[in-house]
C-alpha cells in the first residue's frame, strides 16, 4: 500500500503524466486495464491509498515502474499501446 508523502506524489504525477500525454482519465483506465471510476478516484484523491499492483498497472501505461511513478522527478515517458 502506498500512503503518506508517496501517495501525494503519486496523485500529482498521474495527473501530470495524463495531461502531458493528452489522455483522458478514461483513456488511462482503459490502457491500464482498471475500471474508469476506480482510476478517477485515485487521481482526484478520493482514494489516496493505492496497492502496489494497481500502482504498477498505471505506471505501465507510461513504460514506468511503480517506484518511478511515486518519485520526486519523473523520467521521460511514452504511452504504451492499448492492452488487448
Amino acid at each position: 500500500m502506498v500512503a503518506g508523502p508517496s501517495s501525494t506524489r503519486f496523485l500529482k504525477n498521474i495527473k501530470l503524466l495524463r495531461i502531458r500525454h493528452d489522455l483522458t482519465q478514461e483513456g488511462v483506465a482503459e490502457l491500464s486495464g482498471i475500471d474508469y471510476k476506480f482510476y478517477q478516484a485515485f487521481e482526484t484523491g478520493r482514494r489516496p491509498n493505492v496497492t502496489l499492483s494497481t500502482l504498477d498497472l498505471i505506471a505501465g501505461v507510461y513504460g514506468l515502474t511503480g517506484d518511478k511513478l511515486i518519485g520526486a522527478r519523473l523520467p521521460r515517458t511514452t504511452v504504451l499501446k492499448r492492452r488487448k
